[in-house]
This record gives structure tokens, C-alpha cells and sequence, in this order.
């Protein structure tokens, strides 16, 4: 378990890597509001030992739902969010093939 400081330095470090553009909206909650969900979040650290990974980028919905998540993703502020489109697209998600590539 961690202190509450800890605790925010935790959350600062998390925003900042995962969502930046929350972290003017977490600075702009009251005081009061901000130290009580400080108090009902635990923070803790576990150390990775390993890590498996899978290219999961909505393979499983149709060409016309990946499209629209590669034009919602496209239109993200985080650099990060809209290169998920850019790599949809690398695996012509979201396109319907041509007769030429064989579809």
C-alpha cells in the first residue's frame, strides 16, 4: 500500500504515460472531490517477471466496424492512439480487398 503521496505521484506518472490529456481535467476536479477518490484508490507495483503480448487490433468485427475504429482512433490527440490506426491500416484492416488481392 502506498502514502497519499505516493499515491499521487503514481497517478501523475500514469497519466502522463497512458492518458495526458486527462490529467487538466484530474487537476481541475475540487480539491475535496480529488482527495476522496484518492482515498478509495489503492496503488500498487508488481514486478513483471514476463510478458506475453498479441497483435489483437479488431481482427474479429467486421471491415466496416474496424473502419470506423480506425477513423475514430485516427482522430485521437495521444500520438500513441492514433498510431494503432496507422498499424490497422498496415494490416489492411478496415479495406475491403480488391478482386486483384484475391478477395
Amino acid at each position: 500500500m502506498s502514502s497519499g503521496q505516493e499515491l499521487h505521484g503514481m497517478l501523475h506518472e500514469l497519466m502522463e504515460t497512458f492518458e495526458p490529456s486527462y490529467r487538466l481535467q484530474w487537476e481541475g476536479l475540487k480539491d475535496s472531490y480529488r482527495e476522496n477518490m484518492l482515498r478509495q484508490i489503492v496503488g500498487f507495483e508488481i514486478v513483471a517477471t514476463r510478458i506475453e503480448g498479441k497483435f489483437k487490433l479488431s481482427q474479429n468485427r467486421t471491415r466496416e466496424d474496424q473502419a470506423n475504429v480506425i477513423a475514430s482512433l485516427e482522430n485521437a490527440e495521444e500520438s500513441v492512439v492514433s498510431g494503432v490506426a496507422s498499424m490497422m491500416k498496415e494490416q489492411r484492416l478496415g479495406k475491403i480487398p480488391s478482386e486483384k488481392e484475391g478477395g
